[in-house]
């Protein structure tokens, strides 16, 4: 065997900065499994002063030890007590906290708590956070173990026996202050967007086995929730005493206020302290959302296009506790949505992400007011674990106020905040979130222009400050003749060219249309308008374009009989601003020729076109190069989590060789656009 038997998977290499006194696991996989006869393990801390290369000298801090059977070279499961107070494990799962001597003994001793299979090795050291919890935190010397305050140290792992023994490997470790990217995993568009905010940002994630919680990449594990809560809040806040530089005052956290239920260890042990000590408005503590409510939102418009537009992830500032992420407009369903999101809902809908123009909708349909709130100050109650708390006032409630265009009050609600979310299809399980919210409305139904005035109160009935939003909703009627042109707000990759549609609805043996577009002519150029043939065969269009405007007018002969919404012009257009840039596409003098050619007024439905990301840019920084050719190649044959809906360049709804091809022919210049 060679010397690369022996290797430290974890910690790995984004996760060697620990809060002062945690626990934690050295878990190695061998390269090669089933590995005969591997032989004890020894791990050992030192500080980092007192090792050069793999030579460490003095006496460690810790000295762990594997006692392994001595004709298998593994530990015999005998000498693993899996009754282990206050936790549970599968059975036949090799962790180490539950290691115990040949004899029964040493059931609280920290010195053999290593475990060593024919697939890896794994031992506990311990930091000071659990020196009460099941051991006697003292040395093979019976000395009393000190405390892993702030400092650099040493992993020295060694193989002392049979196919392991002469081999060394070490990793060196940080204790002091952490910053972590807290949040939920699920579904995995989270978890991605988070992982990749932390690193972008220079923050921990917390993906390595963390103490009290072993996996070994298959079926075994454990949870000793008595472990696995101290070492997890004092990552958060450490409260412990005899800390030298990670103390309450300098706690520093940043936390997705996404998928947040009062079940998981995000709210327990992650947001809790956090309003225990009362830092929910420190300098040091960053809430953040997603701003569409989604970290991709999916759905399907109004011309049954589906969309995947992916968030920014924005944090709240100032005193603002609450944030409107969108507004869905869509035909009212037999069942309720109230506080619920379904991303494979394939009902057809029209979203506003940006309500300050006011939202539109038509008599019979319905809107949802989706949003997100900050937590906001409150005590907690212990539970009967460490470190778990129950968290007593958030914004728990959404009251809402519609007046009409004289002031008229027509509605008065209160919705909670309580958004669910189902993330497989075909399931009926939901996942709920204590601080986001859906509020569904069926009840404007006569025509006109109301405003809706919303703020959030606590669990006493409360205001809560900073909560305070309005927008306008204009409802129309359904006419017998609702002729209308639609533009869609659209998201748009930079610098690349982009069909935008212009859709027409209502018309009846029309003879011509004319409007005139505005637009920024910083943020898009108009390349030319085309027309759908489908739609608008016989007819003849004449154009007049300078920057920023459009004055265009189309002639059918033919006669155009449309019902439905069906996109007739379209926009070919290159976007030209910086990513982030936003233009209003806004149409006016909107007017179509009926059969005994007289005009008639177009209702219009006037859209917004943002740059937000430059196409290709899979790794996000802002040009096309190998890396983005790299990990189109990854995603197609499975070797990286990631499927990032941007990378489907040939637009057939998957990602696949096509897409590699085509980005690696644009990296070297075969082709010029994506």
């Amino acid at each position: 065997m060679t010397h690369s038997d022996l290797v430290i998977t974890q910690p790995s290499a984004n996760e060697t900065r620990f809060a002062e006194m945690r626990d934690f696991y050295v878990y190695g996989i061998f390269p090669t499994s089933p590995f005969g006869t591997p032989g004890d393990v020894k791990i050992e801390l030192f500080p980092a002063s007192s090792c050069t290369g793999t030579v460490c000298t003095g006496i460690p801090l810790r000295r762990i030890q594997s006692h392994v059977d001595p004709v298998t070279g593994t530990t015999n499961q005998s000498c693993l007590d899996f009754s282990f107070v206050n936790g549970a494990t599968v059975k036949g799962g090799y962790v180490p906290d539950i290691v115990i001597n040949p004899d029964g003994s040493g059931y609280t001793d920290p010195n053999n708590k290593v475990v060593v299979t024919d697939r890896y090795y794994a031992g506990l050291v311990l930091g000071g956070v659990t020196k009460t919890y099941n051991t006697t935190y003292k040395n093979s010397s019976g000395a009393t173990l000190q405390d892993l305050t702030a400092g650099e140290y040493t992993i020295l792992v060694t193989g002392i026996s049979r196919s392991l023994n002469g081999q060394v490997v070490v990793k060196n470790l940080t204790f002091g202050i952490t910053n972590t990217a807290l949040g939920t995993n699920r579904p995995p568009d989270n978890k991605n967007a988070r992982s990749n905010y932390a690193i972008q940002h220079n923050l921990r994630t917390y993906f390595d086995s963390f103490p009290g919680y072993f996996s070994d990449g298959g079926s075994n594990w454990s949870n000793f929730l008595a472990r696995a809560y101290p070492n997890n809040g004092i990552e958060v806040v450490n409260d412990l005493y005899g800390t030298t530089l990670d103390t309450i005052a300098v706690a520093n956290n940043t936390m997705f206020m996404y998928n947040i239920n009062s079940e998981g260890t995000t709210y327990a042990v992650e947001l809790a302290p956090i309003l225990r000590y009362n830092l929910q408005d420190s300098a040091n503590t960053t809430f953040l959302y997603y701003s569409n409510g989604e970290p991709i939102l999916k759905y399907v418009d109004t011309t049954g296009t589906t969309w995947n537009i992916a968030s920014t992830i924005t944090p709240f500032t100032g005193t603002n506790r609450l944030a409107l992420t969108r507004v869905e407009v869509r035909s009212t369903p037999s069942s309720s949505y109230e506080n619920l999101y379904d991303p494979n809902d394939t009902a057809q809908k029209t979203v506003y992400t940006d309500v300050s123009g006011g939202i539109t909708l038509t008599q019979g349909q319905e809107f949802i007011i989706f949003g997100v709130t900050k937590p906001i100050a409150s005590t907690v109650s212990a539970t009967s674990y460490p470190y778990w708390y129950s968290i007593n006032n958030r914004t728990s409630q959404i009251a809402y106020t519609i007046t009409n265009s004289s002031g008229g009050v027509v509605l008065t609600a209160s919705h909670d905040v309580n958004l669910s979310r189902y993330f497989t299809p075909g399931s009926t399980m939901r996942f709920n979130s204590l601080f986001e919210f859906g509020s569904e409305f069926t009840s404007l139904t006569t025509p006109g222009t109301y405003t809706v005035s919303l703020h959030g109160t606590d669990v006493s009935g409360t205001v809560v400050t900073g909560t305070g939003s309005t927008f306008n909703v204009t409802v129309l009627p359904v006419e017998r003749d609702p002729a209308r042109l639609i533009l869609s707000n659209m998201s748009l990759y930079q610098n690349t060219a982009t069909r935008i549609p212009i859709r027409v609805m209502n018309i009846t043996s029309g003879t011509g249309i004319s409007f005139n577009l505005t637009y920024d002519p910083s943020v898009i150029r108009v390349n030319e308008i085309t027309l759908n043939q489908s739609y608008a065969s016989g007819s003849s269009l004449t154009m007049n374009a300078t920057s920023g405007l459009i004055r265009l007018s189309l002639t059918s002969t033919d006669g155009i009989t449309i019902g439905s919404p069906v996109p007739v012009f379209f926009i070919n257009t290159t976007s030209t601003g910086a990513v982030g840039s936003r233009t209003p596409l806004t149409m006016t003098s909107a007017r179509w020729g009926d059969g005994t050619f007289n005009y008639r007024t177009f209702d219009t439905v006037n859209g917004s076109a943002l740059v937000y990301r430059y196409r290709g840019d899979l790794n996000g920084n802002r040009e096309v190069d190998i890396g983005d050719t790299a990990k189109t190649a990854y995603m197609v044959v499975g070797k990286t989590p990631d499927l990032i809906p941007d990378a489907d360049f040939n637009n057939n709804g998957r990602i696949d060789v096509g897409d590699a091809s085509k980005i690696a022919y644009y990296l070297t210049g075969k082709i010029t656009e994506l």
